[in-house]
């Protein structure tokens, strides 16, 4: 049996891993093992999926790249939380892998995705404010596509000038 689990944390089993389309762009990764679909699985998969970026990710830091990734540990965290996990269990898996130097969080539209139903959202959303620190920046994302852009370049942009005078650490 063959799992495949996308960037948005959704899952698919297949009997033969030709019946995914696997591209760079969507991120999807594949795994081989008895169909077991546990939650805590799921989880330890997507921190996995870090680790393996971990090397890539430190070189490219290091090298003067900027990258901006989408969600990354802390929805993870916010996610797995949501669906009853233990926070602290949650986080315990990307202890050592690169921390982030801006979080932004919140946006609307919810409702056409597998996890997207209002009541699972609000102990998403509750999850995760109750991880936020000094980093993480609340964006309105009911606000114009336009706005929220706006907000985004220029939370980046200052993010990116405070980080060219000070070293990157870990989670």
């Amino acid at each position: 049996m063959w799992l495949a689990a996308d960037k948005w944390g959704i899952v698919k089993a297949a009997e033969s891993p030709a019946e995914f389309s696997v591209k760079e762009d969507n991120n999807l990764s594949l795994i081989e093992f008895e169909l077991v679909i546990v939650v805590e699985t799921i989880h330890l998969l997507f921190s996995a999926n870090r680790w393996e970026k971990r090397a890539l990710m430190e070189s490219k830091l290091l090298g003067g790249t900027t990258l901006i990734v989408d969600r990354y540990s802390y929805s993870g965290v916010a996610f797995s939380a949501a669906k009853g996990l233990d926070i602290q269990w949650c986080k315990a898996p990307d202890v050592g892998l690169v921390a982030p130097d801006l979080k932004a969080a919140e946006r609307g539209g919810y409702g056409g995705e597998r996890y997207e139903k209002i009541e699972f959202q609000k102990r998403v959303a509750d999850h995760y404010h109750s991880l936020r620190e000094s980093t993480c920046k609340v964006v309105d994302g009911s606000l114009p596509m336009e706005t929220v852009e706006e907000q985004l370049r220029e939370l980046a942009t200052n993010c990116i000038q405070e980080c060219q005078e000070k070293p990157h650490l870990p989670i």
